[in-house]
């Protein structure tokens, strides 16, 4: 509806034909839509903070809210935390496939969290903790020591996917690993790839971003974590998997966080500081390619709905005739509000934005991103992502997943025209240079009214850091080597070029 009335305002005096023709249109296809697709089976929410009274978050255990964020496990130093247990789980559960149909649909999602493991400078550390998901109403097994799977009775039958941050080396762990992060399926025991987080600061509390993606349709689960003070290359890791989720988790699943202290008289406190997450229903395969014994048909569903047999329908030729109807006198109306708004679209001149459309057209970008794109890299822009301030804009972090690698967002102040210009001659310029010391420009995007500037993203940090950090200096072999390349950069850069994206390499 909200699309029509937009077409509406942009091209026409009277509205009601447009209008009624557009609202037969959605009146007849919505029913088909929602027999496949449901907007309810999405989920997206922002947690900066956590309030103790907020309804949206589920403690069980010793969980709890306390100081804007989430305690997964007691905080009671002086006593102990021995076999301390919580889970915080997001009180709506997850539609992670569907298959209602015949065609299996796959949901894509991603999160990101701040979180601090915290060992009060003890040396002897906890079992740590994981995001993950599990059968939806479950809840914490007997002997679980604060997972969301029965760790010790290792039930063949169970079914979770989890990304563990584990803090305690067990036996069946790799053993040149501490301290790590590894993707269990259906057991802790049958662990994914595992990767080392040694740089992390557990004795401090050190805090840490985590990013976590699910593409359904190349199955890949993708984790990366960094240090939330420094975003260097050494402290930071990744790991992915290819799974196919529908094959190892139910139809809809319970999702958040689990902890445990353990039983090793160890001390250690789980925080959880913020949350963003997204899920999206959207791709859909030919269930034929699934072996009988892993069709996702066949995966128990908690849902207490009763399965009826599909009965098939009289009316549906109706339908087809009646949409063919509607769409045979929605087309000339349609090419109408194209043709107003392709003449309107060329005479608004004040938001910049046709400008840099035609000029775009003279150069070739790396690549062109959407807003949503853009905006669910970077889990909304959120604060927790925020690399720094520049001239008009400020720089986020991101993860694409498609080419599985973190990136550097530049968003430009809204409402800023001489922002708006810094963007065109930004791209326009960088777009045709190639260097090993300028930062590499990814794309751009300048959709609903939003400008953005993509580069691929340098956890080393840019050369003027290096040349003023006060903690280690560069040394005058570098030093010397820098300014030698100088000449080759300015040559670069000579035409009204300023060159404030160099890396340290």
């Amino acid at each position: 509806m909200k699309k029509a009335q937009n077409a509406e305002n942009l091209c026409v005096k009277s509205p009601k034909p447009v209008f009624l023709f557009i609202l037969l249109f959605i009146l007849l296809v919505r029913p088909l839509k929602a027999a496949s697709m449901d907007n309810d089976d999405n989920i997206n929410f922002t947690f900066p903070d956590f309030n103790s009274n907020t309804h949206r978050i589920v403690y069980e255990a010793d969980a709890y809210a306390s100081g804007n964020a989430i305690l997964l496990t007691a905080n009671k130093t002086n006593q102990g935390l021995n076999g301390s247990v919580g889970r915080a789980t997001y009180y709506k559960p997850m539609r992670l496939w569907n298959n209602s149909s015949g065609d299996l649909l796959l949901a894509d999602f991603t999160t990101q969290f701040s979180f601090a493991v915290d060992s009060f400078h003890k040396s002897s550390y906890g079992s740590g903790f994981a995001f993950f998901l599990a059968p939806n109403g479950s809840k914490i097994p007997t002997h679980s020591e604060g997972a969301c799977y029965p760790s010790l009775s290792y039930d063949v039958n169970s079914k979770f996917v989890a990304v563990e941050f584990d803090t305690h080396r067990s036996d069946w762990d790799p053993p040149e690993m501490s301290e790590h992060v590894g993707i269990d399926i259906n057991s802790v025991k049958t662990s994914y790839p595992t990767v080392a987080w040694w740089w992390s600061d557990i004795e401090n509390g050190g805090k840490v971003n985590a990013f976590i993606t699910f593409n359904s349709s190349t199955k890949n689960l993708s984790v990366a974590f960094v240090d939330a003070d420094d975003f260097t290359r050494e402290n930071s890791s990744s790991l992915s998997a290819t799974l196919d989720l529908s094959q190892y988790s139910p139809e809809w699943v319970t999702f958040g966080f689990s902890g445990a202290t353990g039983f090793n008289r160890s001390t250690e406190l789980h925080t959880i500081y913020s949350w963003n997450f997204s899920s999206t229903l959207q791709v859909s395969m030919d269930t034929a390619i699934y072996s009988p014994t892993a069709s996702p048909v066949a995966t128990t569903s908690t849902s207490n709905s009763p399965v009826e047999p599909r009965r098939k329908s009289r009316t549906w030729p109706w339908i087809v005739l009646a949409m063919f109807g509607a769409i045979s006198a929605l087309v000339p109306v349609l090419g109408l509000i194209w043709f107003f708004y392709r003449g309107r679209k060329y005479s608004r001149k004040e938001d910049g934005t046709i400008v840099v459309n035609v000029e775009m057209e003279m150069v070739t970008a790396p690549r062109k991103f959407s807003y949503k794109e853009l905006r669910f890299a970077t889990s909304n822009f959120a604060e927790e992502g925020l690399l720094g301030e520049v001239g008009f804009g400020k720089v986020y972090l991101g993860f694409l997943r498609d080419i599985n690698c973190s990136i550097a967002v530049k968003r430009i102040t809204p409402n800023s025209q001489q922002g708006v210009k810094e963007y065109l001659s930004e791209v326009t310029t960088i777009a045709r240079l190639r260097h090993r010391n300028l930062v590499q420009l990814i794309g751009w995007c300048h959709d609903n009214k939003e400008f953005l500037i993509v580069y691929d993203f340098l956890p080393n940090k840019s050369l003027d850091f290096h040349l003023h950090r006060e903690a280690c200096l560069l040394t005058w072999d570098k030093r010397y080597k820098s300014l030698w390349d100088w000449p080759q950069r300015y040559s670069i850069c000579r035409k009204n070029v300023i060159n404030a994206c160099c890396t340290e390499t």
